[in-house]
């Protein structure tokens, strides 16, 4: 995402080549899963709630991120991920 940050100038592009880039690795991951046999039916209620909610995300942040400058949605997203990588070291030293 730091990568994206620096390189994309717009919002949108972002986040399309963010949510591309987590399809591909989730698709994956649910193959090697598979191959090494793990069994998906024990958790299909909890599997339902989370595409549910990745649904229902995606959608309210479609519409904010319309309402919102593109400048001002990058700066924020900078912003989140510097505090979040400060919050990961911070885990890992305490």
């Amino acid at each position: 995402m730091p990568l994206l940050l620096k390189d994309c100038k717009d919002s949108n592009q972002v986040i399309v080549t963010i949510a591309t880039l987590s399809a591909i690795t989730h698709s994956l991951k649910i193959i090697v899963f598979i191959s090494l046999g793990f069994v998906f039916i024990d958790y299909l209620l909890i599997i339902t709630i989370m595409i549910i909610g990745a649904v229902i995300g995606s959608y309210l942040g479609t519409r904010i991120r319309k309402q919102i400058n593109s400048k001002k949605l990058l700066s924020f997203m900078k912003i989140l991920l510097t505090l979040l990588a400060l919050k990961s070291i911070y885990i890992t030293l305490f």
